[in-house]
């Protein structure tokens, strides 16, 4: 997240492998229950697939002026221009769409989504109270959860609020707080959520004893509270440790398929307040001791074991996932090499990223023989498949001049490889592989100039193919106001049919007004078949983002209870894939609490085009 001395040499990527376009069998399928489901077909066909960048993203050079780096931001996209070049002015605060001097790429829909915050009754959030003291928890950010706590079929939305600075009060933090999804396009705030006002990080759903309701973890620095749900309401669990540390995001999965969900915590740094060191020069900037995460130790994370009783055992050293040497923001559990045990991958800040393969319950680390260890500040996850070849890729959103990465799983292309060498035998999943696409695909320079958080791979046209939304914002203190840090816009990447990712952003005045954004997720809280955004900016509030594009045909499905390899009945937890077979063509969604502290609907959206 926050600067370092110098940057680390990357991996050595891969070469690329061109798709082949086969499916592979998967071994883990997700039944859910409806009565009379019918898909009709998938109309339309691929067509030719044109590269569109007419545009070369500048390069970042090191020792930029800071005006430079986040005031320009050339992202290889214009910006809005008026008469002879000057900034345009005329556009209307009512309207979302925003003129820039080049058309949008051939086949991209005009990105329509609309600020409707105020209107939905989330204005009263406030994600952070009184003024920063350059302190690293301060800065971090919150995250936002969807999820259908009261089972009225509408996903609600709890937000975290960092609090405020390390020396407020406790009375005195901004709260974070538990709205109620009406179910007319508007929220109320949940007025017996007990009161949590702490330095807030992240939260996620999950329901760990398996009565059908929804619970919640929250996360913080000093601060873990697990919250279960009483049939809609929500009180503290106190058997839950509330152990002392800085901690970051979580995510529930059944690594161990007994039925019950366990639940994986990312730990930071060992966080000290105070000025006890000298500050650093990043970039022709100082940055405060405080401010830089190599000033201190790495936490190790924390994986409870679900007894199945309503109690937890911490067993992350005794199963190999505690990442001592990782300064842990983000982690997804996935299946990624097709076993049907859930893998589980970390993300890192300035140290080696994770990937623990599950073994039957137990974990090795393939970080390096997959090809993912990367050395970067990485802070947020998502994973789907958006090159539609049945298995799921991964995309890590990084500090600025650190280009993003998207990892291409060649998983389909291995099993295939090995069924030809030996088409009797069965094919050979064990090693599993990733290659970096993101500069073939359109999102590495172009994000050299960003500091990405909050992120999802989602279908927001709903034309069957992932589309990937990427909220960004400095962690530079601004010029003027050294109390604010600096704003940036955030990125929509339209996905051309797996081939190349364009940002429309800019053709959007709710995602290219700059804001100091961290956490993200998305959910169809309106039930209208279009997936919408929420983002938490830091120092303002959340944003709820309509999604208004027009949408091809579209298919959700609400799960109410999972059934795995071992017959048990699983919760809502992640690492969850619903496969749906449209007009002979394979679509996967997966079910993950990653981004950046934050968690998407567990509400599966196919978009069926």
């Amino acid at each position: 997240m926050a600067p370092i001395k110098s940057l680390p040499e990357q991996l050595p990527a891969p070469p690329e492998t061109k798709k082949n376009g086969r499916r592979s069998r998967r071994h883990r399928r997700v039944l859910w229950s409806a009565a009379g489901l019918a898909i009709t077909g998938l109309l339309g066909t691929a067509v030719g697939v044109q590269f569109y960048r007419d545009h070369q993203p500048q390069t970042y050079k090191p020792g930029e002026d800071l005006a430079d780096i986040t005031h320009t931001l050339d992202r290889g996209t214009a910006q809005p221009v008026g008469p002879r070049g000057a900034p345009d002015t005329t556009h209307k605060a009512s309207d979302n769409l925003r003129k820039i001097d080049r058309v949008l790429p051939t086949g991209a829909p005009e990105p329509r989504f609309t600020d409707v915050t105020r209107q939905a009754g989330l204005a009263e959030f406030h994600s952070f109270a009184g003024n920063r003291t350059s302190q690293l928890p301060e800065d971090m950010g919150s995250g936002v959860a969807w999820g259908d706590f009261d089972n009225d079929g509408n996903d609600d939305l709890f937000v975290v609020s960092a609090g405020g600075s390390l020396d407020l009060p406790a009375d005195q933090r901004a709260p974070s707080l538990l709205f109620r999804n009406m179910g007319n396009g508007t929220f109320q705030k949940v007025e017996n959520f007990p009161e949590t006002r702490i330095i807030g990080m992240g939260a996620a759903w999950g329901d760990y004893n398996n009565d059908g309701w929804l619970d919640l973890i929250v996360t913080g620095y000093d601060t873990l509270m697990l919250f279960r749900n009483d049939h809609g309401v929500l009180v503290r669990d106190t058997r839950f440790p509330n152990l002392k540390g800085f901690w970051t995001g979580a995510s529930w999965g059944d690594y161990d398929r007994d039925g019950n969900l366990d639940l994986y915590v990312c730990g930071y740094v060992g966080y000290k307040p105070g000025h006890a060191g000298h500050a650093s020069e990043q970039f022709g900037l100082e940055v405060p001791f405080t401010l830089n995460p190599s000033s201190y130790e790495p936490q190790r994370n924390l994986l409870f074991h679900n007894n199945g009783d309503g109690t937890f055992t911490e067993v992350a050293e005794k199963l190999g996932v505690s990442n001592r040497d990782g300064r842990s923001l983000s982690a997804l559990w996935h299946d990624f090499d097709g076993d049907g045990w859930l893998d589980l991958y970390v993300a890192n800040d300035i140290s080696e990223n994770k990937l623990y393969l599950n073994q039957h319950g137990r974990f090795v680390d393939a970080s390096s023989a997959a090809w993912v260890a990367e050395y970067r500040g990485s802070m947020g996850l998502a994973s789907g498949d958006f090159d539609r070849d049945g298995d799921d890729d991964l995309f890590i959103s990084h500090w600025i001049a650190q280009q993003y990465a998207l990892y291409q799983s060649l998983l389909a292309e291995q099993k295939f490889a090995a069924k030809q060498n030996n088409p009797s035998g069965k094919a050979n999943a064990n090693e599993l592989h990733f290659t970096d696409v993101a500069e073939m695909r359109g999102i590495g320079q172009v994000s050299l100039q960003s500091i990405g958080w909050g992120t999802s791979f989602v279908d927001f046209d709903s034309d069957g193919w992932l589309d990937l939304v990427v909220a960004n914002g400095s962690t530079f203190e601004t010029k003027q106001q050294p109390r604010k840090l600096e704003p940036m816009p955030s990125f929509l990447f339209w996905n051309q049919k797996g081939e190349f990712f364009h940002d429309l952003a800019p053709w959007n005045v709710a995602l290219s007004t700059p804001h100091a954004s961290r956490g993200l997720a998305v959910a169809d809280f309106n039930n209208d078949g279009a997936m919408d955004i929420a983002i938490v900016d830091h120092g303002e509030g959340v944003r709820l983002l309509r999604n208004d594009i027009p949408q091809g045909n579209w298919l959700e499905l609400r799960l109410h209870s999972l059934v795995g390899r071992s017959r048990q009945p699983v919760g809502f937890g992640d690492g969850a894939t619903v496969i749906a077979d449209v007009g002979g063509v394979k679509l996967r969604r997966t079910v993950t609490s990653a981004s950046y502290l934050s968690q998407d609907s567990r509400r599966v959206h196919f978009g069926l085009g």
